[in-house]
């Protein structure tokens, strides 16, 4: 009797710390943010400056093109809108691909190439080495599905990407004979969100998803959007190329796919100017006054898959940071739209803001699948993929399927071994 219910808490408090209960690890499958994904890019002899001589080179994120030829950089990365086909494509003379699908290579350094990362950008290299020390396999039983992270969920169906997940989550279960744990980052949400309510049925998910596990998902977005989309939020040390970045973001679909929704921000200012302010039910007027109608365009051209955030039917681990200052309405001045604002700021990461992070939440009334969610106060948008307190919370999911604990049932448990250990 004693022996018995010291191995109970002894499993109870291993689950707590985040160690395997079982060796039924459920394999992880990570599906990177915005940006998150490394392209690599062809460029023809149209475009002499950037010419690669007919070989794919790296684009996001080369560091010779990021250090060097930031030019290069934008030109390539920007895309061509069809307004009458509601289609976007690359550049003329300019082909773009995903580097690393299926691998996990690519999304641990984003400026890897074939002679090993420079290390300036990792990104899920801690991720990885978590998961690796706790005994799952690179490639094998933990993969990676990044995709253009320029497209928003439409373009990325018509690309075939979405195929390549169903058969990507397939083969890993049929390799390990484990459901497969979703875990997600960012843009990466919506992204998969996609995938669950809109490309695979019932039966498909009930056979192949252990869990769905978004860290920080922008589900509504994340209102630094509008600042890329209006006057532009430079990445590179150099002012100079401000507005040319912001005519390269402009031409993203996911851009006005992250733009903060209307059923989530209904009547809140979130843009002011000398002349009159605007909300998120105001993006047609937002878009004439910046001259840029297009955009309205290319916005109301992902309508059926802009608003509503239908429940996955799956289990659910909604993890999120919280208590940070992050970006939430902007201030111009009669420069508008060509000049930086001030920045209001308000609750969320850093980067996602609370009421986007917390759009998961009515998913605990509409589905009957399990739902969870833990907040994690002070950490960044860009730490919950490294921190030790995420890292195990997932771990808590996938590394012992079918066997997690919460705090809770540990603290349950532990005072019941207790008690019949004192009553033997």
């Amino acid at each position: 009797m004693g022996f018995t219910s010291f191995a109970v808490l002894f499993l109870a408090v291993a689950s707590n710390f985040g160690l395997p209960a079982t060796a039924n690890r459920s394999p992880i499958l990570i599906v990177p943010g915005l940006t998150g994904s490394q392209l690599q890019s062809r460029v023809d002899a149209s475009l002499p400056s950037c010419n690669t001589n007919g070989t794919f080179t790296g684009l996001w994120i080369s560091v010779e093109k990021f250090s060097f030829n930031r030019e290069c950089l934008l030109q390539e990365l920007t895309l061509v809108y069809d307004s009458a086909t509601n289609n976007y494509s690359n550049a003329s003379g300019v082909e773009v691909r995903v580097a690393g699908f299926g691998g996990t290579r690519r999304v641990e350094y984003l400026d890897v190439d074939e002679s090993g990362p420079s290390l300036m950008f990792p990104q899920f290299k801690e991720f990885v080495d978590y998961f690796v020390d706790r005994g799952y396999e690179r490639d094998r039983t933990i993969r990676a599905a990044p995709y253009d992270w320029r497209l928003a969920a439409d373009q990325l169906e018509l690309r075939g990407y979405y195929t390549r997940v169903r058969l990507l989550i397939e083969e890993m279960f049929d390799d390990s004979g484990e459901k497969v744990t979703i875990v997600v980052h960012s843009m990466g949400g919506p992204v998969t969100l996609y995938f669950l309510t809109s490309v695979v049925s019932q039966e498909w998910k009930d056979q192949y998803i252990n869990a769905f596990i978004p860290l920080s998902g922008a589900w509504s977005g994340g209102n630094e959007a509008i600042q890329s989309t209006v006057s532009g939020n430079n990445i590179f040390p150099s002012p100079s190329l401000l507005r040319e970045q912001r005519e390269s973001t402009r031409s993203y679909e996911s851009t006005y796919w992250l733009l903060p929704k209307p059923s989530v921000w209904g009547d809140t200012v979130l843009v002011t100017t000398p002349n009159r302010t605007y909300t998120a039910n105001d993006y047609s007027d937002l878009f004439t006054d910046i001259s840029y109608p297009q955009g309205f365009e290319m916005y109301t051209g992902i309508t059926s898959i802009n608003e509503g955030f239908p429940a996955p039917n799956v289990t659910v681990y909604c993890f999120y940071g919280t208590g940070l200052l992050t970006p939430e309405s902007f201030i111009y001045n009669a420069s508008f739209p060509d000049v930086d604002p001030e920045i209001m700021r308000g609750d969320g990461d850093g980067t996602v803001n609370l009421r986007s992070s917390e759009v998961c939440l009515q998913w605990s009334q509409e589905q009957s699948q399990p739902f969870f969610s833990q907040t994690f106060p002070g950490v960044l948008h860009g730490q919950m993929v490294v921190d030790e307190t995420v890292l195990q919370a997932v771990c808590e999911v996938a590394c012992s399927a079918g066997a997690v604990f919460t705090q809770l049932t540990v603290v349950i448990i532990s005072i019941a071994v207790i008690f019949s250990i004192t009553t033997v």
